[in-house]
């Protein structure tokens, strides 16, 4: 994957600016397709910023936060992911030869991070604009043949202000088997995962044409998603929105199943 900075684009009102990345296949020949991966990646992203909206983000884009602000730019930091088969420092080399290919860019790469995930590299690229110079922090991590990059942005006349949890989100990044396996307290891990295996229980399969408009609705939904967002307000926006993910789609899996049986009777 190596990602490019596109011109910021407008998100809420005209003042606030959310500079997204494109995900592109170089020449070099490195960025390979997506394969499922056994892996979830999250991260947490600093407290009260707000997601952006998935219908803007490209494909290997999984989310994306933004800090709205008045000065005409939007902080940000987003979550991307792609197959490769290159070594890290190919993947560097790479990144560093597309990032330079702008004269006006100012790439460095400044050293390696420590991540609940790993040891990872942290870049940064100075880029002009009408806003004033951005600068843009990019972590990345290879693991096992997915490539990961957590990239942050904001004014570089601002970025001291936003730099200390804009490192605790780097910090953060997380690759698990089982979502619940992160959360370091035993009795908050049990009791979630009681609370998912009790609505599964309850709501299982899903009724109708619309399951998901119907499962929303749900006040069984509703408590659940409240319980997640109240016990496991430490893991962050991501995370909570990975667990609603995946319990909606064994909820789905499982109407899929009666449906087959049903038409198999």
């Amino acid at each position: 994957m190596l990602a490019i900075p596109i011109p910021p684009q407008p998100l809420i009102d005209m003042r606030c600016f959310f500079l997204l990345y494109l995900v592109f296949v170089s020449s070099f020949g490195f960025a390979e397709e997506l394969t499922d991966s056994p892996l979830t990646c999250f991260f947490c992203p600093p407290q009260n910023w707000e997601m952006a909206n998935p219908s803007t983000l490209s494909p290997r884009v999984k989310i994306a936060f933004m800090k709205p602000t008045l000065s005409g730019f939007c902080p940000s930091i987003n979550l991307s992911i792609e197959s490769t088969s290159v070594s890290l420092p190919e993947y560097i080399k790479a990144v560093k030869s597309i990032h330079e290919q702008d004269r006006n860019n100012h790439w460095r790469a400044l050293g390696k991070v420590h991540t609940e995930a790993g040891v990872a590299q942290l870049t940064q690229i100075d880029t002009p604009s009408e806003w004033g110079t951005i600068r843009m922090l990019q972590l990345i991590f290879l693991k096992e043949g997915s490539a990961y990059l957590l990239t942050a942005a904001a004014l570089k006349s601002e970025f001291s202000k936003f730099y200390k949890e804009i490192q605790t989100s780097f910090r953060s990044l997380t690759l698990t088997a089982d979502l619940f396996q992160p959360i370091a307290q035993l009795e908050k891990k049990e009791l979630l995962k009681e609370k998912k295996g009790q609505l599964l229980e309850k709501i299982a399969p899903l009724q109708g044409d619309k399951p998901i408009e119907a499962l929303l609705k749900d006040p069984r939904w509703i408590t659940f998603e409240q319980e997640v967002a109240t016990h496991a307000s430490d893991m962050g926006a991501y995370w909570q929105i990975l667990v609603l993910k995946e319990t909606q789609e064994e909820l789905l899996n499982r109407k899929l199943v009666a449906d087959v049986t049903q038409l198999s009777e």
